[in-house]
């Protein structure tokens, strides 16, 4: 069977399960769902919109084990190190760079720069800062941030070339105390496919 978590509203999804049921659920009661019926074994694929962290429930934890999710691919960069560098020695510790914390900070850092190089631009024009200047700015703003090269398309909204990954949780690992996951798929900026089957754990296999 496929069970499949898509986007309905924010934090919240539709689970198909075998393409006949649907039900809209917050994404973590989903797992948690998973988890209680057992519906986390061999024969079930679990693809969703998102990554689940340690610090979520046990019961979604462990119903994640062996789904999968996209994510931004974080290509090396002396940025993406910088980034990284900094925020270790922000929180005082290493950072695991496959964790949805190092992920969603990344994405976070590139997403202010994103504003403050449209709010700067508007400034150079001398032009008030308004909603409507804003979004036309944004569209403009092309740099290199800690998630690679940001840009836009026009007619969309939609990033341009950015590159994606997609990730398998390996479940909990007690001794990190993080949900560990691996990234099987990757599409880089300039659009290749590269799938690294032996890192690939489905639901019920360990």
């Amino acid at each position: 069977g496929i069970l499949v978590f898509t986007y309905v509203l924010v934090n919240f999804f539709s689970l198909e399960i075998n393409g006949f049921i649907t039900v809209t659920i917050s994404f973590l009661s989903g797992l948690a769902i998973i988890n209680k019926f057992g519906l986390n074994k061999k024969g079930n694929t679990i693809f969703a919109t998102e990554m689940i962290s340690a610090d979520e429930s046990i019961e979604a934890v462990n119903g994640s084990k062996g789904y999968f999710a996209p994510m931004t691919l974080l290509e090396n960069s002396e940025i993406l190190e910088s980034f990284k560098l900094k925020l270790e020695g922000k929180i005082q510790k290493d950072i695991d760079v496959n964790s949805k914390a190092f992920f969603y900070g990344a994405l976070s850092y590139d997403h202010i720069y994103t504003v403050a190089h449209a709010i700067n631009n508007i400034n150079k024009n001398n032009i008030p800062v308004t909603s409507q200047t804003l979004m036309s700015f944004l569209r403009k703003v092309d740099f290199i941030g800690a998630t690679g090269r940001v840009y836009f398309s026009q007619n969309t909204n939609d990033r341009i070339n950015m590159p994606l990954q997609i990730m398998n949780s390996h479940g909990y690992d007690a001794k990190s105390n993080t949900v560990k996951f691996k990234s099987i798929a990757k599409v880089s900026s300039d659009g290749q496919l590269v799938i690294n089957k032996s890192e690939i754990i489905m639901p019920g296999y360990d």
